[in-house]
Parts: structure tokens; sequence; C-alpha cells
């Protein structure tokens, strides 16, 4: 009997196992069980191990809603915003809107809506948020959500037609938005969100009584709610009520005593009053804090800085270090802030290798240090430098940032892209990191991104000029002349006297060929910024497109003359010239630059380069390599001198020597397609060896598809192998896009030759002749033709 019992028992045991060991296998089981432990970390606020948890239970069930609806309130505590996005997007479609999830369902439309409204303000998208407003209006008339929403979206249209002047159509929209707004507030009454958003609506239509009124009662609601504080100021300020706005800015410090920025905001205000006596007041009110306040003298240099006074920010920073030695690194990096303000970048660098000095693996001084030879164009060693840097402090955004941007200055835009997205990812608010992704995409002709990435810009701040700047270069890129120009209009108006939105201006009219508007533009830009040479530019520029070279230049022989030490007016003349052919002249300012700089300085590679360039259009081929020469010595490892020389020394027959430096210059950049074509080109033309040639060139015409003479190389090296079909091919296609080339026709000519299609040879020949080919080309035409006939 006992034997049956245990026997019995093992079954048992053999059963449950079994059971346990299904429940553990089945997918449905271990979806919910993961879910369940998301949840318990998400309560507890450990979100980071809730989204582990939440992509275990997707992964056992990519269909399933509940585990992305909570992945998205996840990713949103996170502050990962694009992934809430996708997250939200999926639960609206797996979780069915009238199941026992419903309300999840309902959830992720409202939290999809808000943060749509909160990053885009593309049409499509808002046309998305209008079909989930109505969705939940539809399932219920009185949905506070439905009403809010809807007043988010009109409000958001209305900004959009206001920056583009229709002002009739925006106004309608404001109306609509109130009208929803109240319709929300009547629903839940006392929505402190709600009623911030109805006074910022009724501000906008005028009605600053209302907004006041709203402002108040939130204010009376929750004295610490800061944002109405803050609204209620500026809403006074816009009036002019001077007197309530001082008061507005006394309750709020009183009411919330450890938020100094009501102070500093204060302090401004008297500041703009030129009610110096308050406002020195104040600012020791802030410092007197130090004690309990640690950034009371980073926060009273902040505001002299914010008023261009330097020197006293300075002094606040050195006061506070002197205080509170323990953040010494702290202000001497404020100070290297204002000194690179001042231009005084000498004094920066050296307290820079002061703070290195303390600290070698100071991650901030020693990117800065990096930048300044960035700065001064020696991007290999920045390069390297703020590699390092990011390779010890990989969430070091501001060393991405400039990572960045030595590889845009070596033109490596792919990777430059991806050092500012890290930059943007580590620090969402980063602007510099943004607004360096924006010029690129539009340096690169990527102009819907560009104007996505302005949106995002003017998301964290709206009175961004420069986002506004780049969103109107983008919109010209599309050739939307006429959306560019009323988005710097409405510009102006705010503010009229920009040189930055002038010279934009004059920039549209110019790509319009409106001379006059463009040039009367750009002649206030420089009037009022006669420092920066871009708005004389301008006016050259707009010379140049009338086929007035002359004018042109005798205007900037003018401003040259009036200062005599502007060398960027002699550069700028030497840089006309060579445009209009005076290389004689252009190669005299060249060197009156040049002799200018000091003996170190490696600006002289750069006008080494120029003065190069020019004897090489002017066709002194010895002048031109002496110089490119000397700008190698000057500047070792640049790409643009190497392939300059190498092209000069290949013209000039001095191959081997051309052949090392193409050589040298594919050495430090691989993917140089200009110098891995000419290379391919002077390795099949002189005996070289043709796969190697072939290797090249394939790979020039994979990084310069659309350069026709890479083709043209590739379909010679198809040619000396013998691969006439493959040449055949090559030429046909270059001749297709340029008839009129007379060196496509003759290799074409050539490659068919040697297919033995003679009669198409020589009508290609023919037509060769017709184009006006070289003197060497027509030559070898002729004879070609006389052999073949």
């Amino acid at each position: 009997m006992s034997s049956i019992r245990i026997a019995r028992a093992a079954a048992v045991v053999l059963v449950a196992t079994f059971v346990v060991a299904s429940c553990s296998t089945d997918p449905n089981v271990a979806k919910v069980r993961y879910l369940q432990s998301g949840n318990k970390y998400f309560d507890k606020g450990k979100f980071k191990e809730a989204r582990i948890m939440y992509l275990r239970a997707k992964s056992k069930d990519q269909r399933y809603g509940e585990a992305y609806y909570h992945l998205g309130l996840t990713d949103l505590k996170l502050g990962s915003v694009v992934e809430a996005v996708n997250s939200f997007r999926r639960a609206i479609e797996l979780i069915p809107a009238d199941g026992p999830n419903g309300a999840d369902h309902w959830d992720s439309i409202v939290r999809l809506a808000d943060l749509y409204l909160q990053v885009t303000r593309d049409k499509p998208i808002l046309d998305e948020v209008q079909t989930y407003a109505e969705r939940l209006l539809k399932r219920d008339p009185n949905s506070f959500d439905g009403h809010r929403i809807s007043a988010d979206l009109a409000f958001a249209r209305a900004g959009e037609l206001y920056k583009v002047a229709q002002r009739d159509e925006g106004a309608k929209l404001l109306d609509l938005a109130i009208v929803e707004y109240r319709k929300a507030d009547a629903v839940k009454p006392g929505q402190v969100g709600v009623a911030m958003q109805l006074a910022r609506v009724l501000s906008a239509r005028g009605d600053y009584a209302g907004a006041e009124d709203l402002y108040k009662r939130v204010m009376a609601k929750d004295k610490t709610y800061q944002p109405a504080y803050a609204e209620l100021y500026k809403l006074y300020f816009f009036q002019q009520k001077m007197a309530e706005g001082e008061q507005t800015l006394k309750l709020a410090f009183q009411n919330n005593p450890k938020v100094y920025a009501y102070l500093t905001m204060l302090a401004m205000h008297y500041s703009v009053q030129k009610r110096r006596d308050d406002m020195l007041a104040v600012l020791q009110q802030i410092k007197s804090h130090a004690k309990d306040f640690d950034q009371a003298y980073i926060v009273v240099g902040d505001f002299y800085l914010r008023l261009g006074d330097g020197e006293s920010a300075i002094r606040e920073y050195r006061e506070g270090m002197a205080k509170n030695a323990s953040k010494k690194s702290t202000y001497q990096k404020k100070i290297i802030e204002v000194l690179m303000r001042q231009g005084k970048r000498n004094e920066a660098a050296e307290l820079t290798a002061q703070i290195l000095k303390d600290d070698p693996n100071d991650a901030d001084a020693r990117g800065l240090s990096a930048t300044f030879l960035l700065d001064k164009g020696d991007i290999n060693r920045a390069l390297a430098e703020l590699q390092a840097v990011v390779t010890r402090a990989p969430d070091n955004a501001v060393a991405r940032y400039n990572l960045g941007r030595a590889h845009a200055a070596r033109l490596e835009w792919e990777l430059a892209r991806q050092q500012f997205q890290k930059a943007i990812e580590l620090r969402p608010d980063y602007v510099l990191a943004r607004l360096a992704l924006a010029q690129l995409q539009v340096t690169r002709g990527e102009f819907d991104a560009a104007l996505k990435t302005s949106e995002q810009i003017l998301a964290i701040d709206r009175g961004n000029v420069n986002a506004r700047l780049i969103e109107s270069a983008a919109l010209m890129g599309q050739r939307k002349f006429g959306e560019s120009r009323q988005l710097l209009e409405a510009m102006l108006k705010a503010a009229p006297n920009s040189p930055d939105v002038l010279f934009q201006m004059g920039v549209v009219n110019l790509a319009e060929n409106r001379y006059k508007d463009a040039e009367d533009a750009f002649r206030r830009a420089y009037e009022l910024n006669p420092a920066n040479s871009r708005g004389l530019m301008g006016i050259v520029e707009t010379d140049m497109a009338q086929n007035r070279p002359e004018a042109a230049i005798t205007l900037l022989q003018a401003e040259a003359a009036k200062y005599p030490n502007r060398m960027d007016f002699h550069l700028a003349i030497g840089n006309t010239a060579v445009r209009a052919g005076k290389y004689d002249l252009a190669i005299g300012e060249f060197q009156k630059v040049l002799d200018s700089l000091d003996k170190g300085s490696r600006s002289r590679g750069d006008l080494y380069l120029r003065i190069g360039e020019t004897y090489r259009r002017k066709g002194d081929l010895g002048n031109s390599i002496l110089n490119l020469q000397k700008a190698r010595e000057t500047l070792p490892e640049n790409v643009v001198v190497l392939s300059t020389l190498a092209l000069v020394l290949d013209s000039a027959g001095r191959r081997s020597e051309a052949r090392q430096v193409y050589e040298a210059t594919i050495k430090i950049d691989g993917n140089n397609g200009v110098a891995l074509n000419n290379l391919a080109f002077l390795l099949a033309e002189n005996g070289g060896d043709l796969d190697q040639a072939l290797s090249m060139a394939t790979k020039a015409k994979q990084l310069l598809p659309n350069l026709n003479e890479v083709s043209d190389t590739l379909g010679w090296i198809y040619l000396k192998k013998n691969l006439s079909d493959k040449a055949v091919d090559m030429f046909s296609d270059l001749v297709v896009k340029a008839p009129q080339q007379a060196t496509f026709q003759y290799h074409l000519g050539m490659a068919l030759s040697q297919k033995g299609d003679k009669t198409r040879a020589l009508k290609e020949l023919q037509e060769a002749l017709k184009n006006n080919p070289s003197k060497e080309d027509r030559e070898k035409i002729q004879a070609l033709i006389q052999r073949l006939s």
C-alpha cells in the first residue's frame, strides 16, 4: 500500500510540475505576468525597469495593445516623446474602443493628440488630431477632452495663420478656440490647464481684462502655480502697466520664496525702466541668499551677461568663486563663456588650460579646448580630441554637438548628423544642436526635414529668430518664395531693424530677381551691422547676378579704402576678382591679406590655397604648384589643399608626384570621390593597375552618382579593359545627359569602334566635331575618323 501511495504522490507532483511548466511557457500567461510586473515597477517610480517588463510583454505578443499603452505612459515619464507617440498609435489600433479595456483606447487618443500638438504644426498631423477630437465628441458630445483638444487645435492653427499674416482667418480660429475652451470649462469647471489656455487666447484676441481675470483666478486657487504669475506679468508689461507688473512679481516671490527667478525678472523690470538703484538692490537680495541658494552668484552674473555687461558678469563670477571654492571650475567656465562672447579667445584658451591643469579629465574643458582648435581650422586635431572626450563621457551633449561641428567642417555630413541627433537625444532642450541639425538639413537640400526641425526648436523657444530664418531658407529651397517672404515680413513687423531678417529678405528678393529690392534689403542690413560684411556681400552678389562685376569690385574697393584694416574686404575683392576673371587683381588682394597674418597663423594655408587656385585658373601651373605646396606645409591634412595640388601636378604632367598626393588625400579621406576618380583616371592613362583603377572609379561612382566626369572615368577604364559593351552603355548614358559635350561623344565613338560598330562610331565622331571639341580632342577625333574610313 505504501508503494502505491508513493506512486500516486509522484504522479500528483508530476502533474503539478507539468501545469506550472505549461503556464510559464504559455505566451498569453507570460505577457500578463510581465505587464503586471511592469505596473508594479511603474507605481514605484522605477520607469526604466517598468519599460523592460512592458517590452517583454510585447515580445510575447506583438499585438498586445495593453503593453503598448503602458509602454507609452512609461516613455512619457522617461521623456521619450517619439517612442511614446509610436506606442500610443499602436495602442489605439490594437485596443478595441468598446472592449473591456476601452478606457485605455480613449486615453491613448487623448495623450497622442496632446503630444502631436506639443511637437508639431504639420498639417497632416493636425488633421489627424482633428479626427481624434471628432471621435471623442461623437462618443460623448460633452467630452471634456474632446472640447479641450478642439480648442488647442484651433489655437495652434490660428498661430500658423498669424505667422503668414492671414489675420482674419486666424481671428476666426481664435474665436472658435474660446468657444471650445468655455465648453470644456463647463464640463469640468476650474481646470488650471484650460484656464491658462483660455487666458492666452483671450490675450491674443485683445481681451486683456478677461485674460487678467483668469490669471488671477488661477493664482488665487494655487499660489504656487508659477506660469500664471509670469504670464500675467508679461500681459501687464505689454500694456505698459509697469506698476501692476512690479506688484505681480513681488507677490510671486512672496508666495514662492524659493523661486529666485522672480527676483531676476524684477531686476530686469527695473533695468528696463532705468531704475538702476532698485535693480542693484534686488540683485543684492539674491546674493544675500547665497548660503541656501548656491546658484546666487551665477544667477546674478548671468543677469549681467544678458544685459551685455560682460565685465560685471565676470566680477560676480569671480566673487562667487572666492566664496565657494568647491565650484571653482563652474565659475571658470562661466568666465570663459563671457570671454568668448567678448572675442577674447586667447584669454579664454588660457583659462581653459588652467582648468585642464587642475583636472586633465574635465570633459567640458577638453571639449572647449578642442573647439578652439576647430575655430582655428585645425579640424583633424579637434576631431581627435572631441572623439576622445565623447568616448570618455558619452553623455556629454555639448561634446557631441562640437564633434558634429567638426564632422561638418570636414563635409562628413552623415557623421555630423548622427552627433547632432545624439546631442538632442541627451538634451532635448539643446537648441544649439537642433539649430546645427536644421542648418545641415538646409545645406543638404533636405528642406522638409529642416522645416520639421525648425518647428521643434520653436516649440522649445517660440522667439528663436535663427529657427525662423532656417524655416525661411527651407521654404526658399522648396521654391516657396511667397511663403518665405510672408514669414520674413511678419518678422520684420516685430523687429524692423533686424540685420539677420533684412539679409534673408535680400536673399529672397535676389532669388526672385527683384534686384532693386534685394539691394535695398542688403544695404539696410549692412548699415545696421557694418561689422558683419555679409550685407555688403549681398549687394556684391546682386551686382554679379546682373553681370556687373565692375560695379561689385568698385563697391568693395571703396569700402576697403574707408577701412584699410578690414582684411575681410580685401579677401572679398580677391574672391570677386577671381569670378570676374581678373586674376592678377585677385592675386594682389590675396597677397595683402597674407602679408597681414602672423607667420604661425593657419589661416595662411587658406590664402596660399586661394592664390594657388587663382594661378591655376590663370594657366600659370608653376606658381600654382609653388603656392599649393606652401598651403600643404601649413595645412598638411587639408583634403581640399591636397586634392587641388594633385590636380595641378597632374595637369602639369608631373604624374608621379600627382599620384603620391592623390594617395595621401585618400589616406586621410577614403570617401573623397573626386580624388578617387582622378587617381583612377591617372592610373588608367599611365599604365597603372586597371583593376585598382576600376575599384577606385566604382567607389567614386557610388559616392558621386550624378557627376558626369566620374561616369566618364568609369567608362574610360571599361574601354581600357576591352569591356566594350559596358563602355558603350556608360558613354551612351552620358551623351543623353550631356548631348553638347564633345568629349563624351568622342569616347562613345571610341567604344563603338572597339566593339566593331563602325557606322555608329563614325556618326558619334562627326557629332563630336560639331560641338567644338578641344584642339587635342579634335585631332584625335579626326585621326580616328580617317582610320575608320
